[in-house]
């Protein structure tokens, strides 16, 4: 991926507006940037930049939002069902 091409910034673009979209929503990111950034750079290339990225939004939204958390609904009914 080379920031000087047109692909890379609309990728940036797509990347953008499905992060916003999943923190809106608490979903769909992924799904969003894989079907719609297949089309620019292979799968190959995505996920290991997309899955990260993924992460570290999710883990941003939980922490900020962790005093909203009921850590006992998660322990015992969440956590083991994953």
């Amino acid at each position: 991926m080379d920031p000087a091409t047109p692909q890379f910034w609309l990728l940036a673009a797509i990347v953008g507006g499905a992060f916003a979209i999943e923190a809106t929503s608490g979903f769909g990111a992924t799904i969003l940037i894989v079907t719609f950034g297949v089309h620019l750079f292979p799968i190959t290339t995505l996920l290991p930049v997309i899955v990260p990225l993924g992460l570290v939004l999710s883990v941003w939204l939980a922490w900020s939002n962790r005093e909203h958390v009921d850590g006992a609904l998660v322990a015992r009914r969440i956590l083991p069902l994953m």
